[in-house]
């Protein structure tokens, strides 16, 4: 979709959007479009939580062998009556009426707990991801082949493009040479470069998520020269607003979120204070290799001090059940969390299928996932561990920091320098242990040599040492994985996809890289920069590939690579969610820069606020100039997300976010014609214009909210409003719709 130029556009499209709700009888129970990384998670979801339900209670009898009713569980085609399962709509979904219903209940042998319904539930809302397939032929023909049994590593798995030594470019490479060779060979180049105007938007949106101000694109657009573009990367790259920017990248991939989730939704204590440690990092650029070992064993580091304490926040951001069925059970799912969110977030690895069953598609064992567990066997999950009176205890969820007693920590410390044993677990059932297993890497990955097992207990007996064995594995520049994973997840960030369009996952069931030796390249700079973001941040936006126009110049490029794999042109994207609520109050003057501290509770709409939903116990509004603080410090509440930034695609906050879901729906474009947000934002610009620019104020509103000046056309739709308060608050409001404000160029 291409910026819009006029105005009179909009007519359509917001009648359209009517019509979508008119013609749906709850436009909620639509599935959002599934994304790469939609599909990760949802593979994750169902190799962890509903593959294990269905083999144990149901496939005994509607299976292969046993089909009762002519249904049959073990493959998606079997369950393909119209009704069973409807995606998105758990309710009209005939398998949730049977398993809740008073007589006739399914499984006849017993009730499922209520996580294991929850689980079923959260399964079909997510679009019922399956990924069976009835036989083998089709499973390799329409994706990744299904791994043979008993377990054994294979020659095609040692050799994996994830899984190989990253080669280091050539002398003279560069970012547009590889792009280049590929381009030439299938007949295209580079597109030109965007104007100066479209090119420090581009950044600003980029590196701060809010628009320039007018007088700063008119000084790049009279000096446009390599050295002006240069100072302007170091200038956004030193600012507080980048780690506000990118900071919010991160808190997607490790599922941040303030409460626990389920009916209490209770909170997490001082979770802001791992936010602001992200924050905080990223501006101070922070060498990735130590950002990331803060966060799984900050607390062992002899000088992690309080932000290592508070890295260790990372352990505690999960989905937590306060009140489960079974204690024991709860705890190991609890794990399970951890493993599935390390594994995406450093290793774009999915780890988590592997905890009932040997992983369907990676080289990745059952035993290597109680392995990897057993590095985290010394941390209680979140207070799951029962105390000497037989309650719940408390996993010393909090500590106070050595900087301000007073002050607490959420964040995780060992129960000892011993931890507990690990044992396998068959079909990942706490109750049925199996075999002992010690902390170590996957087997695949055993024969690198590029880590050391033995882990040293921290001096004072306080805890194994075992987490940062780990960390120094992940870290290692030889392991193959992590500086890839954070390389792409930087150019996904600066291009709108990754190198690797599934972030979470470089296994089987990923996509391929488009450009492998590219990925290398960046890769290899960044171990090379010293694990630093902004020097490599930098290297990609001074490059020609990222200033290319985004406009469509190249017919051949839309016939060979409509999807722009091969970068022969910058890609259009929407902003987040953050980033359109963020410009919107930059546009109207009133964005309110205070750093850090707890999070902000925003004035919920009155039906959302008088719904009677538990989650809105404790929702204190704040005040008002609070509430104009940048969107990275509005609270996540898990079962109440703000309603504006859930409407534009707001992050789940319950499993690893590589990528968010992009979607085009009829609730945002009546957010935009009928919020209180809204209107307050345009009568404050409208405000400000009459001060700015009274001879011309609607000139003064596209300057501000555009950065450039209406067309003939614009003007002759909108008309030539005077210093009538009213009707200059009714062209704010139609500026501030115009897609320029929420897409990138």
């Amino acid at each position: 979709m291409l910026p819009l130029r006029a105005v009179g556009v909009l007519l359509p499209v917001f009648v359209c959007s009517i019509v979508a709700i008119a013609t749906s009888s709850d436009s909620r129970q639509v599935p959002k479009r599934v994304s790469s990384g939609d599909r990760v998670a949802a593979l994750n979801q169902f190799e962890s939580k509903v593959r294990p339900l269905l083999e144990k209670h149901c496939i005994p009898c509607h299976g292969p062998s046993v089909a009762k009713a002519g249904l049959r569980l073990d493959t998606r085609k079997g369950y393909a009556t119209p009704g069973f399962v409807v995606a998105g709509n758990p309710n009209a979904s005939l398998v949730m009426q049977r398993i809740k219903a008073a007589t006739n209940q399914m499984p006849p042998a017993g009730h499922l707990f209520s996580s294991e319904i929850q689980a079923i539930d959260d399964w079909i809302t997510r679009g019922a991801f399956d990924p069976r397939e009835t036989n083998k032929q089709t499973s390799m023909k329409s994706g990744p082949q299904l791994r043979g049994r008993p377990f054994r590593l294979m020659p095609t798995d040692r050799t994996w493009w994830a899984f190989q030594t990253v080669h280091p470019p050539k002398p003279g490479t560069s970012i547009d040479s590889l792009v280049l060779q590929r381009l030439i060979k299938s007949g295209l180049q580079l597109s030109a470069v965007a104007t100066p105007r479209e090119r420090i938007r581009r950044a600003y949106f980029d590196l701060w998520g809010i628009p320039p101000s007018p007088a700063e694109v008119r000084t790049f657009e009279k000096n446009p020269s390599s050295d002006a573009w240069v100072d302007i990367i170091n200038r956004l790259l030193d600012s507080p607003r980048f780690g506000e920017r990118w900071g919010r990248h991160w808190l997607d991939i490790v599922r941040f979120a303030e409460t626990n989730g389920y009916e209490r939704d209770s909170p997490k204590p001082n979770a802001w204070r791992y936010r602001d440690w992200v924050i905080q990092s990223i501006n101070d650029d922070k060498p990735y290799n130590r950002f990331v070992t803060e966060q799984l064993a900050g607390d062992e580091l002899p000088e992690g001090g309080d932000p290592g304490l508070i890295a260790t926040g990372f352990y505690r951001l999960h989905v937590w059940d306060d009140e489960p069925d079974s204690t024991l059970t709860a705890e190991y799912d609890d794990f399970d969390d951890i493993m599935v969110t390390t594994g995406a977030a450093f290793l774009g690895l999915t780890i988590g299928c592997a905890r009932c069953h040997d992983h369907k598609y990676d080289p990745i064992s059952q035993r290597d996932y109680y392995s990897l567990l057993a590095f985290f066997r010394g941390i209680d999950p979140y207070g799951q561990q029962k105390t000497g009176g037989g309650g719940r205890g408390t996993g010393k969820i909090l500590k106070p920091l050595s900087s301000s007693p007073n002050a607490q920590a959420l964040c995780v410390t060992e129960n000892g320098p011993t931890p507990r044993d690990t044992f396998v677990l068959t079909r990942g059932n706490a109750q049925t242990p199996a075999e002992k297993v010690s902390a170590s890497v996957p087997e695949l990955f055993r024969d690198q040599g590029n880590v050391t097992m033995t882990a040293t207990p921290i001096a004072g007996g306080k805890s194994s040492g075992l987490r940062t064995s780990f960390a120094q594995w992940v870290t290692n520049p030889a392991n193959p994985l992590t500086s890839r994973v954070m390389a792409n997840r930087v150019w996904q960030h600066l291009f709108g996809m990754g190198i690797v369009p599934t972030p979470d996952d470089f296994g089987a069931t990923g996509v391929r890289p488009s450009n492998p030796q590219l990925l290398d390249y960046l890769a290899s700079r960044l171990v090379a920069g010293g694990w630093r973001l902004k020097p490599l941040i930098r290297e990609i936006m001074t490059s020609r590939t990222y200033q290319q126009t985004s406009a469509q110049q190249q017919p051949l490029g839309m016939r060979l690579d409509p999807d722009n794999h091969l970068l022969w042109r910058q890609s259009l994207r929407r902003l987040e969610a953050e980033a359109v609520r963020d410009s919107i109050l930059a546009i109207s003057g009133e964005l309110n820069l205070k750093m850090y501290g707890p999070s902000v509770y925003p004035t919920l709409p009155p039906d959302v606020r008088d719904n009677g939903n538990p989650a809105n116990a404790g929702w204190v509004d704040s005040p008002p100039n609070e509430q104009l603080r940048r969107s990275v410090y509005l609270v996540v509440k898990r079962a109440l997300k703000v309603p504006f930034l859930e409407a534009f695609d707001f992050a789940n906050s319950t499993s690893p976010a590589g990528i968010r879901p992009v979607t085009t729906t009829a609730p945002q474009a009546l957010m935009f014609l009928n919020d209180t947000f809204l209107h307050e934002r345009a009568a404050a610009l409208a405000t400000r214009v009459l001060t700015e620019s009274p001879a011309d104020p609607l000139g003064g509103l596209f300057e501000r909210a555009l950065q450039r000046k209406p067309t003939l056309g614009e003007r002759a739709i909108l008309g030539k409003p005077s210093r009538d308060f009213a009707d200059l608050v009714r062209c704010a409001r139609i500026v501030l719709n115009l897609n320029e404000v929420i897409y990138v160029d």
